[in-house]
C-alpha cells in the first residue's frame, strides 16, 4: 500500500539480516530496514521445494520517516513440516536472500483441524518418496487411500461424517510411518 506522495526504491531503502528460526511449533521471521521517506508492504513468501513460492503473510503499510534502522517480524503459526524455505519482499522493489529451515523428520501437520469442508495435510517429504495416505474412522472403515510423492495434499472432508478419523502416511520404503488424527465437524 502506497500513500500519497511516498514512494518506494531500492535506493532509499535497504532491507537486512534476514533471519528465520523454528520456535516450537511457529517460525519467527526477522529483519531490519533502514529507509527515508518511503511506505511499503512487506510480504513474507514460503516454498516447501525452493522453487515455488506463495504469499503467507503480509504487514501492511510500513512508513519510514527517518534514516534509523528498524526491526520487523512475523510468526508463520502454521509452518510446513520438514524443510522450508523463505523471503521478505518490500513491495515487489526490494527483496531479501531466501532463507531455509528444516524441522523434524516425519513431522505432520494437518490444518485447519478440526475441519468442516477440507482440510490441508503437509508432511515431510524431501526425496519425494512415494507415500501412501489412508484415513480411516473409529470403526476401522477406510473412507480414502491415495498414494502421492507430493509434500501437501488437500483433503475434501465435507462428504464425511462427522467424528473422528486416524490419517496415516507411510513411505514405501518404511522410513516414514505417522498416525495423526483429524476431525470432522459440520
Amino acid at each position: 500500500m502506497l500513500f500519497a506522495g511516498a514512494s518506494v526504491s531500492a535506493q532509499t531503502t535497504t532491507l537486512k539480516n534476514f533471519d528465520v528460526r523454528r520456535t516450537g511449533e511457529t517460525v519467527l521471521l526477522g529483519w531490519y530496514v533502514k529507509s527515508y521517506n518511503t511506505c511499503y508492504d512487506a510480504v513474507i513468501h514460503r516454498s516447501s521445494d525452493s522453487i515455488y513460492f506463495d504469499p503467507v503473510g503480509t504487514i501492511y503499510g510500513i512508513c519510514e520517516w527517518d534514516t534509523a534502522t528498524h526491526f520487523y517480524s512475523w510468526e508463520d503459526k502454521a509452518p510446513l513440516p520438514g524443510t522450508a524455505w523463505y523471503y521478505v519482499e518490500l513491495s515487489n522493489l526490494v527483496r531479501s536472500d531466501i532463507r531455509k529451515i528444516s524441522g523434524a523428520a516425519g513431522e505432520i501437520r494437518l490444518a485447519p483441524n478440526p475441519c468442516n469442508e477440507k482440510a490441508m495435510l503437509y508432511f515431510s517429504n524431501p526425496d519425494r518418496q512415494q507415500i501412501r495416505l489412508t484415513l480411516t474412522d473409529a470403526g476401522g472403515k477406510q473412507w480414502l487411500a491415495m498414494e502421492t510423492r507430493e509434500s501437501q495434499v488437500e483433503l475434501q472432508t465435507e462428504r464425511l461424517p462427522g467424528g473422528i478419523y486416524l490419517l496415516g502416511a507411510v513411505s514405501t520404503d518404511g522410513k516414514l510411518h505417522i498416525m495423526e488424527r483429524l476431525s470432522v465437524f459440520h
